[in-house]
């Protein structure tokens, strides 16, 4: 189960700026939360004296909530993910087709998650989402 806050908000209160909003959840809240954490910066407000303000949360909650929606479930790659090692040979798996590695060869997963795939994606509670 997610940690039912994300950034300012818990999750009642998203589901509530939810329907304040009229937009239909068609998955799972708990993805949408990931995805707020990884790229909603709403547990980062900080100003530039150094202070967080819910009120600057709240704007930015309102503004993007929509977005974001679309965002969770457009952008989503995978789910239920362990890791990034996990990610990793499950992508080199399902997506790298030209490519099949030996089976006398060994593939550091983590290395490849670590060097190369983290920087294309964000992977958040179970999450995989892509970034660009």
């Amino acid at each position: 189960m997610y940690q039912n806050t994300y950034g300012y908000f818990a999750a009642e209160e998203i589901e509530q700026a939810l329907e304040d909003q009229g937009i239909a959840l068609e998955y799972d809240i708990e993805q949408l939360g990931a995805y707020i954490d990884a790229f909603g910066w709403l547990g980062n407000v900080e100003l530039p004296d150094g202070t967080r303000r819910r009120q600057f949360a709240e704007e930015a909650l309102a503004d993007n909530l929509a977005k974001w929606v679309y965002n969770a479930n457009e952008y989503l790659y995978a789910e239920n993910i362990e890791s990034g090692a996990a990610f990793a040979e499950y992508y080199l798996d399902n997506y790298e087709t030209e490519f099949r590695v030996p089976s006398y060869l060994v593939v550091d997963y983590e290395a490849t998650w670590d060097n190369n795939l983290r920087h294309d994606f964000a992977l958040v509670n179970g999450y995989v989402f892509t970034d660009n």
